[in-house]
């Protein structure tokens, strides 16, 4: 064969090694996650009941993450605020901006849970006139679009962006053939996902079930309605099952000739020894049947056997033989 017709121009991984990087060969790439929370005036309700338990779902997310790796990207977005000024879209608010992972970010979040001090957030709450006004802006719609564009805005290669909102409300007011359309788009993305948490008495078949399905890329039997969320570990693991998406680590181009080119990819689904070895056996050589094993000790001079409390062990020390419980 030519082996100009049958050549490797690349091999890469899914996320490029940055220049000086001390990683290792077969890193996978940077999970990225957008955890987007409405900043209505319902999830202050109950003593400040739903926004608790959203940030608190999102601490301890974080909390594995950084221990599970020191890549991750992450952000915070608060949409229905009022703010019309801080990003592209009115009403949307980058309460922590997309960055790495780190210590800093989870302090923040542990501040504001543990002194309940949410004044922080409440400052973008709408008033009831703009809240008024909120059903024109197509902030849902806008919302998903500003999440998926936050993707163009780093430099690394994303293996899977994790996309979470949380609200309480399922009847939102606005265009939802708008928001179907951006849920379309979301679906092409095969690296992308979207993860729903319904707070309160949430109803997902108005409308965040069409848009979950497109979004995901799944089909009406594909999906199921998940339970209730009333503690923060229902929704932990909720947001869990998009964590580990599988992932490319070694990409190989090949060049077959002039403007023809295929891609093979290599998956690395089965992590660690499995134990689908057998484990070894004795067979006879005779009839390649199982047999039991057995050591017999005898005498070097007249092959006598020698029980094992006649046995006993030295230890070479300098050359001199001492017996094995002095060495």
């Amino acid at each position: 064969m030519n082996p100009a017709l049958w050549s490797a121009d690349n091999l890469s991984s899914d996320e490029e090694e940055e220049e000086g990087s001390k990683r290792d060969l077969y890193d996978t790439g940077r999970r990225m996650f957008s955890f987007v929370i409405d900043a209505k005036e319902a999830m202050f309700n109950n003593s400040d009941k739903f926004i608790l338990m959203s940030l608190k779902a999102i601490r301890n997310i974080l909390m594995k993450c950084v221990r599970e790796s020191k890549t991750d990207l992450i952000s915070i977005v608060l949409f229905n605020t009022n703010d019309i000024t801080s990003t592209n879209f009115e009403h949307i608010t980058n309460f922590i901006p997309l960055g790495d992972l780190n210590a800093e970010k989870i302090i923040k979040l542990e501040k504001l849970i543990e002194s309940h001090q949410l004044d922080e957030i409440k400052k973008y709450v709408c008033d009831s006139n703009m809240a008024a006004t909120l059903s024109s802006k197509n902030v849902l719609k806008n919302t998903l679009w500003h999440c998926q564009s936050l993707v163009e805005k780093v430099s690394v290669k994303i293996s899977h962006h994790c996309i979470v909102m949380f609200t309480p409300v399922d009847f939102p007011k606005e265009d939802y053939k708008l928001v179907l359309q951006q849920a379309n788009d979301m679906g092409t993305q095969k690296k992308t996902s979207l993860t729903v948490i319904g707070l309160g008495t949430f109803n997902y078949s108005s409308l965040y079930k069409e848009v979950l399905v497109r979004a995901n890329n799944l089909s009406s039997d594909e999906w199921t309605e998940p339970g209730e969320f009333n503690t923060v570990e229902s929704i932990v693991n909720a947001i869990n099952t998009h964590k580990n998406a599988v992932r490319c680590f070694r990409r190989l181009n090949l060049c077959l000739g002039d403007g023809l080119e295929i891609e093979m990819a290599a998956y690395n689904i089965i992590r660690g020894r499995t134990g689908l070895s057998p484990a070894s056996t004795y067979v006879s050589r005779e009839d390649n049947q199982t047999v039991q094993s057995s050591t017999v000790l005898e005498t070097k001079n007249d092959g006598e056997l020698v029980l094992p409390n006649e046995v006993s062990y030295s230890t070479k020390v300098k050359g001199k033989g001492l017996p094995a419980y002095l060495a």
